[in-house]
């Protein structure tokens, strides 16, 4: 009995999403042995607390992923996932913001019980849902079975050499041999957040975006109602899963539906149906974010004005020359894809203005590599031996990357065990959304995504916490007053804190829990390290009027300990001693004080 393609096909994909995602077990095992057989060198680790791929300092993920994981643990608890630090506060645009990503999400850490268990689990089907999609991509447009478990497999493992990331952090010193195996060394480890392992983007989003496109193929393939209705129906789930693969779908179907009608129209009007169907779906979505606010669009690394991107002009040449040369509708799809991506990185001519135009270059770079690698020649494609040991090197290249980035990091990949102990008495013996009240960032990200409980300020990515900079200022100098503590010094050490001094700390003492946090605030939750005048200006309005907060309950580590009035906060009044650890004291609001 033998195997069909698409058989085969799976099995390549687990086989490779066992070798992909080996680093993280590799990680556990290795944290288990030093805990074991060294208890005194691993106490001595900074993160010496549970195992953990989502953490703020030298985790895998860092910041931007345990926000996400703030939200999608939000939807993990209830129905639409509204913001996950600030009780109460719930912005319709949030609502709908990615919602179908953060609601997936949620159901598989609901699932699983454990955020970083269903992590691992998300990113290991990532790669099975990567590999089969594009390896039906490939097919459909044109590959050989064996090219396509190449291109696949290159494109999953190695997705982020596309964002050529690494680029400004290769060096070149007149050694060749030294200069090339470092330069290697940058371009298999710089990735390790850019790849298909990074959730939600681009690990589900682009999932999403391969499924979509390979159901618009069939559509433009078969042009019948039923399969025009299921691209259509997709395409406006799309809006839902995230704006980037949305918008540039969007475009795609458009210029299809627009140059078939020339090339033949019979069955055209049933691909403009397609369109009618996404755009029906997408309202809502529409509806709910439009138009983006000013301070949308600088929390979102958006920026008014209107700029050309020369470069994105090979985009565009692409799109025509594939077009021309197309031998199916998957390269012509293909070709309309590379289009959406020039038409979507130059938006800001109409719109006035841009939001992180790079994002759509990057998945389009995948659209143009597939479209590229299906017009390979037919003697290069048919030497099937040859593709299966190049889809097999990409495949143990990704393990010994996973297993060499592990033997590295694993001292890092987890919690401080005292914030771990006092995260897991918080979430045994709070109410859902009781408020935690504490000045330190790194505490105000692990609390969502480690407990059922809010904290007092928002971050400043949008599609994570759109609540308002100004409101968050006056939030932030309601907790000072709380703590009694002195705004000028806070904003002096905290928002000023050097980027370099801090940094020359970490490599001169270690990461010390109390200093390593302070750049981050202005950085993570107000996103404005680089104008310090104005953040100083809405501080100090913000100090004059402070917004009056009720916490159920009080954190108080080494960060609120430093910049609080003397004495413990029971001898303050209105509060008393919940839970104490070498580092951490939980105090509980005494209400009617």
């Amino acid at each position: 009995m033998t195997l069909s393609e698409t058989g085969r096909a799976w099995l390549w994909a687990f086989f490779l999403a066992l070798l992909f995602c080996a680093g993280y077990p590799a990680m556990y095992a290795f944290r288990r042995a030093w805990r074991t057989h060294y208890p005194n060198l691993a106490a001595g680790w900074a993160n010496n607390g549970r195992f953990a791929v989502l953490g703020l300092f030298g985790t895998e993920s860092n910041q931007d992923e345990l926000a996400y994981a703030d939200r999608a643990k939000e939807s993990s608890r209830r129905l639409l996932p509204y913001d996950p630090f600030i009780k109460g506060f719930r912005s319709p645009r949030q609502a709908v913001n990615d919602a179908l990503t953060y609601a997936i999400m949620g159901a598989f850490i609901a699932a699983v019980g454990d955020i970083n268990g269903a992590w691992i689990l998300m990113r290991f089907l990532c790669c099975v849902a990567w590999f089969v999609l594009l390896h039906k991509l490939a097919r459909k447009a044109g590959a050989r079975p064996e090219a396509s478990l190449f291109i696949a497999a290159f494109i999953t493992c190695f997705s982020y050499l596309l964002t050529f990331y690494f680029l400004p952090r290769l060096a070149w010193t007149g050694h060749p041999l030294r200069d090339l195996l470092r330069n290697a060394w940058t371009m298999l480890s710089y990735g390790r957040t850019e790849s298909v392992a990074r959730l939600p983007r681009p690990g589900i989003s682009y999932a999403f975006s391969f499924g979509a496109s390979l159901l618009y193929i069939a559509a433009a393939d078969l042009k019948s109602w039923r399969a025009c209705l299921a691209a259509g129906l997709f395409g406006g789930a799309l809006a839902y899963v995230r704006a980037d693969v949305w918008t540039s779908y969007v475009v795609a179907i458009s210029l299809y539906a627009f140059l078939e009608s020339f090339r033949k129209p019979r069955g055209a009007e049933r691909l403009w149906f397609s369109l009618l169907v996404t755009a029906v779906l997408s309202a809502p979505y529409l509806y709910f974010t439009l138009p983006l606010d000013p301070e949308f669009l600088d929390r979102s690394c958006g920026s008014y004005g209107r700029r050309f991107d020369a470069p994105s002009l090979v985009y565009l040449a692409v799109a025509a020359v594939g077009w021309w040369k197309a031998r199916n509708p998957a390269q012509r799809f293909l070709s309309c894809l590379a289009g959406a991506t020039f038409v979507m990185v130059n938006a800001s001519l109409v719109l006035g203005y841009a939001t992180e135009p790079w994002h759509w270059k990057l998945f389009g770079n995948i659209y143009v590599l597939l479209l590229a690698f299906t017009a390979l020649p037919d003697r290069l494609q048919e030497r099937s031996a040859a593709w299966r040991a190049l889809a097999l090197a990409a495949a143990l290249l990704a393990f010994l990357q996973g297993i060499a980035y592990a033997a590295i990091h694993y001292p890092f990949q987890g919690l401080p065990r005292d914030y771990d102990d006092a995260l897991t008495w918080l979430d045994r013996h709070t109410k859902p959304d009781a408020e935690v009240l504490s000045i330190n960032p790194e505490i105000d990200l692990l609390i969502p995504a480690y407990t059922h409980d809010k904290v007092e300020l928002g971050y400043y990515l949008s599609i994570v916490s759109d609540y308002p900079r100004t409101d968050n200022f006056r939030r932030l100098a309601g907790s000072l007053k709380a703590l009694g503590a002195d705004p000028s010094k806070y904003f002096r050490d905290v928002f000023l804190s050097a980027h370099s001094e801090e940094q020359n700390d970490v490599l001169n003492e270690g990461p010390r829990r109390g200093r390593i946090e302070r750049p981050l605030l202005i950085w993570l939750f107000f996103h404005m390290h680089d104008r310090p005048r104005e953040a100083e200006k809405l501080f100090d309005e913000a100090a004059r009027h402070p917004l009056p907060i009720a916490p159920d309950y009080l954190w108080f580590g080494l960060f609120e300990r430093e910049f609080a009035r003397q004495g413990a906060p029971s001898s303050w009044g209105g509060w008393r001693e919940a839970y104490r650890n070498p580092s951490v004291t939980i105090y509980r609001a005494e209400r009617g004080r």
